[in-house]
């Protein structure tokens, strides 16, 4: 885990685990978000889940994240790994509200999902970037999305209880 103090306040966090991972093999990935962010460090790895980013609403729209997000980038890289894994939460596929924050639902983006999961294509980079939060990924840290995949997190109704999984290549 990685977090930002200040004055003894945690202001934001990352945590992730050391796996081995295979992104052409959706068979060995995990099936669930508990499956994704528990477990032990494995000894042989190449890549880390990456499970929590949380930053305290005062610090929301700061650079806060992304110094955070370039820290952990620095750190995973340093160790080895050659992956950064994450469940790219997509809030606008209901949409809804949220800490006091209303997620608009994006059309472009359900009905995306919604085509792929339904044996269409798999959605296009543009219908991807139309969830505010896989955008913020992308753009933070030039990831790809490889799966989406559904009841990864059912708790998750803006979500619909889909993840979109996205890599990080490090090298």
């Amino acid at each position: 885990m990685i977090g930002a103090w200040m004055e003894n306040r945690l202001l934001g966090l990352i945590a992730y685990r050391h796996v081995m991972f295979d992104p052409q093999d959706i068979e060995a990935f995990p099936k669930n978000f508990t499956e994704f962010s528990r477990g032990a460090r494995q000894q042989k790895f190449n890549a880390v889940y990456g499970y929590n980013m949380s930053v305290h609403p005062e610090m929301r729209g700061s650079s806060l994240i992304r110094n955070l997000l370039s820290g952990a980038i620095d750190r995973v890289r340093t160790e080895g790994c050659r992956y950064i894994v994450g469940d790219g939460r997509c809030p606008s596929y209901n949409g809804g509200v949220e800490s006091g924050r209303t997620i608009r639902q994006s059309i472009v983006f359900r009905t995306a999902v919604d085509r792929y999961m339904n044996g269409g294509h798999f959605p296009t980079l543009t219908e991807f970037l139309a969830d505010p939060t896989l955008r913020f990924f992308y753009r933070t840290m030039h990831c790809r999305f490889l799966w989406i995949l559904p009841n990864f997190f059912q708790g998750d109704l803006a979500s619909g209880g889909y993840r979109v999984i996205y890599c990080v290549d490090l090298f």
